[in-house]
């Protein structure tokens, strides 16, 4: 062999893993689950979040109480989807039965001011109509959305106004296939469904939790659905990392991260919860006048999907949470009419656990 051989060679070779590497095999990670199939679903997220800061203006400026305070959340939801029309990639007709639905939301302050120690604690359960319910999502070609029904008929109406069809994670899914170590993007708007699951689930307080709510840090966190506005932005991404086997069925291993903002005005929200709570004796009178919620996520986690079924066995995603209510009102006390700027910030750890079977 001669010399020009000899160097050509090595150059030749060079190129031949990397044109290999191209040729990998591409994965399908899609929903594609067949007509006639059921799944059954759980979703929960927990939140463990403190007190960092507080202010105040208006009448009780310059009387900042120094506090202590503790807030827990635990939002549970269970499903059965049974699919009755399945055409490009999601449900054309889906019979969702809701099977349990719930939340707590616990609280713990201590606090002092003027002299003075009050430490209180409360724990507001809620629980929903649609429990036991089942509603029937049809897709509307031209409208672009999903009629809502209840399935047998009779529930209330009103149930159905904030309901999301989307409880199979497809926002978290590439556009096509995928190699091995590819990335995408996920659109901030799209998380909703993944941290919100089902949208809004008429959550309500039960009896005697609405005035337990009442008191410094409500927030009407009892439903997750509203902590979400339009106003949803970040960046998040999610990468395919390889297979993995579960149970001797085959998953895609999707990496996920997560760093989302939201804010929402939730005043029209705690007008309503107001008027279902009794008011401290000494309160006469008491007018929210604005409630805004800011919320943000940073969070890494996994996605695992069955591939085969064309569906997400189970995701878990955790990290950290802030959480920041400004509230304005207007208080009657005593006669006197007062005006009452707080704003109270939070911060903690979120965790989301799904599964579906």
């Amino acid at each position: 062999m001669n010399a020009t051989k000899v160097l050509l060679l090595p150059a030749l070779l060079l190129p031949l893993p990397l044109l290999l590497g191209s040729n990998a095999p591409a994965t399908r990670v899609a929903f594609a689950v067949a007509e006639g199939k059921s799944l059954t679903k759980t979703f929960e997220v927990k939140a463990d979040l403190s007190l960092e800061d507080m202010t105040m203006g208006g009448a009780a400026g310059g009387m900042v109480p120094d506090m202590e305070m503790t807030m827990g959340v635990a939002y549970k939801v269970g499903v059965t989807d049974d699919y009755v029309k399945v055409e490009g990639g999601a449900p054309k007709k889906l019979k969702r039965t809701f099977d349990s639905l719930s939340s707590d939301v616990a609280t713990s302050m201590k606090m002092e001011i003027m002299g003075q120690s009050r430490d209180q604690d409360s724990n507001v359960s809620a629980a929903s109509e649609l429990e036991g319910k089942s509603v029937l999502f049809t897709w509307d070609a031209e409208k672009k959305e999903y009629k809502r029904a209840f399935d047998p008929t009779g529930g209330e109406e009103k149930l159905l106004e904030g309901l999301r069809e989307d409880m199979d994670l497809r926002a978290l899914l590439p556009s096509g296939e995928v190699k091995e170590g590819e990335e995408w993007e996920i659109e901030p708007k799209a998380l909703v469904d993944v941290l919100a699951p089902g949208g809004n689930l008429a959550l309500k307080p039960k009896e005697g939790g609405e005035a337990a709510g009442m008191g410094m840090g409500s927030s009407g966190m009892e439903n997750m659905a509203e902590m979400f506005g339009d106003d949803l932005e970040g960046k998040s991404k999610a990468q395919f990392t390889g297979m993995r086997e579960v149970d001797g069925v085959q998953m895609a291993v999707v990496k996920l991260t997560i760093a989302m903002k939201a804010k929402t005005d939730m005043t029209e929200r705690v007008r309503e919860q107001m008027k279902k709570g009794d008011l401290p004796p000494e309160v006469e009178g008491m007018e929210f006048e604005s409630v805004d919620i800011e919320y943000a996520l940073e969070a890494e986690g996994e996605l695992l999907w069955n591939v085969g079924g064309g569906h997400f066995h189970s995701l878990d995603l955790s990290g950290t949470t802030s959480f920041k209510s400004a509230q304005s009102m207007a208080i009657k006390v005593q006669g006197r009419d007062m005006k009452i700027d707080q704003s109270m910030e939070f911060s903690g750890t979120t965790t989301l656990l799904a599964s579906a079977k």
